[in-house]
Parts: structure tokens; sequence; C-alpha cells
């Protein structure tokens, strides 16, 4: 039996990397019984959608990142040493470079290993160090040159897409009305919302006319953006939502508006193409890896609101496109992002790492 310790911010309804940790957890919670999933979480506002009755959920403050400071870091550090004593925790699986520090000095004292998924390239900013870890996932292969710059050995890493459980969803529904048009994720300037609110409210109104325009999430860079859509109440804006899906299978089209390039894979992204959603997405580092511009989606220029104007004019007055784009992707991520591919692989390097 290995007892493992998954460490979040928070499970949020519509941030990617909680949601692939909500579907990791809930799934190795059922599929696993060699492996006992602890979920500790910053952020005690569990949504019920990833079936976590049963689950052991442990809820430290400390641990979250927008309230860091020494303090907190240091009473973190002592929180998972005393629940790795109380517990038996064999392996803390960390999700974000903060919370892999945190696991990595609670560890030193016992046997406890510690592995970090990378789920993108940020700027190598503050003082803790951005991979800390006896082991490390890459969500994407096209991190690997990552690794190599910073000189970690391949055989401290692995490449693990990030699956997801999907809803049901039929291509038909793209033959409904209106169309629905959905951006959505954490709420930062660096995901590029209010590109998108500003693309959509200078497209002609007959464009609009038989659409809804839609953006869902929470997150600091709320207020501004709610503002932003009051200038012309075209942009719907729902804030969180329990399950992002819901929603999803019944959208037309989902834009990714980031000006983060160094986006690992977004997960929200792939949740839409699981759902048979024609993709809008500026061009990031790592999109080619697993996306081909013009066959599995449309392709604008970071930043260029004419662009997305382009490419939202495109999607939107031509059904068949749609149709075409969303199958083409629809199909390449149920075999890229198979949840049970990505469990297996987890729970092999969990047992690796406990040798």
């Amino acid at each position: 039996m290995i007892k493992v310790g998954l460490l979040i911010d928070s499970l949020s309804g519509t941030d990617g990397v909680a949601n692939h940790v909500g579907h990791l957890i809930g799934y190795l919670h059922r599929k696993y019984p060699e492996i006992t999933p602890i979920l500790i979480v910053a952020n005690a506002d569990i949504h019920n959608k990833y079936a976590l009755e049963g689950l052991p959920i442990i809820h430290i403050p400390e641990l979250s990142y927008s309230t860091r400071s020494p303090q907190n870091f240091t009473r973190s550090v002592f929180h998972l040493r005393k629940l790795t004593r109380e517990l038996g925790i064999s392996v803390f699986h960390a999700h974000t470079h903060y919370l892999a520090n945190i696991a990595y000095f609670s560890s030193r004292a016992s046997h406890t290993r510690v592995v970090q998924t990378i789920h993108g390239i940020f700027p190598n900013e503050g003082i803790l160090a951005h991979e800390k870890a006896d082991y490390y996932i890459l969500v994407n292969p096209a991190l690997v040159p990552y690794m190599e710059n910073k000189r970690i050995t391949p055989d401290l890493y692995q490449v693990v897409r990030c699956g997801m459980e999907a809803l049901p969803s039929s291509p038909d529904k793209h033959l409904s009305t209106p169309v629905t048009v959905l951006a959505a994720g954490r709420l930062i300037a660096e995901k590029g919302f209010d590109y998108y609110i500003n693309a959509v409210q200078g497209l002609e109104a007959e464009i609009r006319r038989d659409c809804r325009f839609i953006l869902a999430g929470k997150g600091p860079d709320e207020t501004r953006l709610k503002q932003l859509i009051s200038n012309y109440n075209i942009v719907e804006f729902i804030g969180e939502v329990d399950n992002l899906q819901e929603i999803l299978v019944h959208s037309h089209i989902f834009v990714n508006p980031t000006r983060i390039t160094t986006e690992g894979f977004p997960l929200t992204m792939i949740e839409a193409a699981l759902t048979n959603n024609c993709i809008i997405t500026t061009e990031f580092t790592n999109l080619r890896q697993d996306f081909t511009p013009g066959k599995d989606g449309l392709v604008c220029a970071m930043g260029d609101i004419e662009s997305l104007q382009a490419a939202l004019r495109e999607a939107i007055s031509s059904r068949e496109l749609r149709i075409s784009l969303s199958a083409a992707y629809s199909t390449k991520a149920v075999k890229l992002y198979n949840i049970d591919v990505m469990a297996e692989e987890i729970v092999k390097i969990y047992h690796k790492v406990c040798i």
C-alpha cells in the first residue's frame, strides 16, 4: 500500500491544473486499491464533480501561494512532517513549484519521496527552485529540452500527458444555435481574457447576431474583466463553475487567448477537445507538439485582436469548418489524453520512487 499526498492550491472548477488533479485523484481512489490518495489542499472549496467521496481531504491554509511568506512556508513544512508521521505518507505529489519546495524540505528527515508535475515553463523568479523533487512528470514532450537545459538527467523524469474523463458529447451539437463561444480559466492578466473580450466586442453585429459569448472563471483579474465587459455587455460573465464540462458539452467554439508563451499545454483545451469543441488558440511555444494549426483548430497571433477576430469570424461563419476541426482534434485528443494510460504511468512512478 502506497499512501500518496497530492498537493494542490485549490480544486477550482475552471482552473486546468486543478481539474487535472481532481480527475487524477478521483480515478486513483476508484481504480487503484494499492494506492491511498490523500488530497492536501490550501483552499477548502472542493467541487463535488471529482467523485471524492470517502477520500481523505486535509485543509492547510498556510499552503496557499497567494498568502505565501517565510512564516507560512515554514509552518507548511512542519504540517507536512506531522502528516507524514501520523498517516505514513510515502510520496508527496506536488503540482506547483511552491508546493514541491514545501514537500521537499518536509521530506528530507524521512523516507518520503517527492514527485513534481511540471505543467509549464515559468520565468525563473524568486528564491525557490522551480524544480525541487526526487522525480518529475512532464505533461508535454516539448518540456524535455527545458529539463536538459536545467541539467536534470533523463532517469529523473518521464513524459506523461494529462488524461481526462470527459462527459459524452456529440458532434451533432454543431447543428444547434446559437453558436456558443466560450473562454474559461483562471482569471489572471497573463491568460489574455481581456484580449478575448475586446476581440468579441469589436466583431460586426451580423457576426455576433446568432452567437452567445461566455467567459467563465475566477481570479485576481476578475474585477477588471467584469468592468471591461460592462462597457458593451456583449460577453456574458458566469464566474466560477463547478463543472466546466457541463458547459463545454453544449458550446461550439473554445477560445484559449493566453499570453503565456511557455504554457505546458492548457488543460481547458484538452477538455474542450474531448467535448467536440472547435478550438481557437494563440500560438504558444508547445502548441504544435500536439496540435496542427488548420487541421485541429485555428491559431491566432498572441495579443493581436484583429487576428483573433479573423479566426472567430471564420469559425462562426462556417458550420462545416467547426465540425471538421472539432472532429479531427477530438479524435486525436481521445488517444493522446487517455486517463487510463495517464493513471497507469503515474502509479508506476509512485512504485518506482518508493523502491
